[in-house]
């Protein structure tokens, strides 16, 4: 009987930790649509508000994680925390940066929704098309997970070696779905890429 009661606890455990995850990776889609919208000039001080809680909550739900998971989870001396672990640790950290330093800026600028976004028109194209390349790695990255079988990072790894034509050839897709879906990824992520970096190179000049 308790051996039962334990059984469905631990389950009920890991439930309720697989739904924070993802009501975190849920608050940072929304704090990052935000920031976005905030850069496109559009509802600035709420769209910043929006950001701030939603990075709020993203970093208090991590830090749930986190403690409970180490509480749960102690190291003995030959144990270390995986890579994924300290990589969770730093993005509960930035969400509160993200998030103080946005209230920080709404509270220091006067007239701040009259202020604009803070950035020139060449600065927002610069920081869109940086986020639009990112989210498209990323992107490409989980379906080679879901289609190859690869690590995230070996998929990452690929995604940013195909994108910049660089091509070591060390890894390929084998499925045909993963062959089908590197030709148009590459074809328009090549294209994406070579955008970002001509106007990179054009902002600096």
């Amino acid at each position: 009987m308790l051996l039962c009661v334990n059984h469905n606890l631990f389950i009920l455990f890991h439930l309720a930790v697989w739904n924070l995850l993802r009501l975190t990776f849920l608050c940072g889609f929304i704090s990052n649509t935000a920031l976005c919208m905030r850069f496109l000039e559009k509802e600035i001080l709420k769209s910043t508000k929006i950001c701030i809680i939603f990075s709020l909550l993203q970093g208090v739900i991590s830090s749930i994680l986190i403690s409970t998971y180490s509480i749960v989870n102690p190291l003995t001396s030959n144990q270390v925390y995986s890579e994924g672990f300290y990589d969770f640790m730093l993005s509960g950290l930035f969400s509160f940066t993200v998030a103080f330093a946005l209230w920080w800026e709404i509270k220091t600028i006067k007239d701040f929704e009259k202020k604009g976004s803070g950035v020139s028109s060449s600065q927002r194209k610069l920081l869109l098309l940086t986020m639009a390349m990112s989210a498209y790695t990323g992107f490409g990255s989980l379906i080679f997970v879901w289609l190859e079988g690869w690590t995230f990072q070996d998929a990452m790894h690929f995604s940013i070696i195909t994108l910049t034509t660089i091509g070591f050839g060390n890894r390929t897709p084998f499925t045909l779905c993963g062959k089908l879906f590197l030709i148009l990824y590459a074809i328009f992520g090549i294209t994406i890429m070579a955008c970002t970096v001509k106007y990179h190179s054009h902002f600096l000049q």
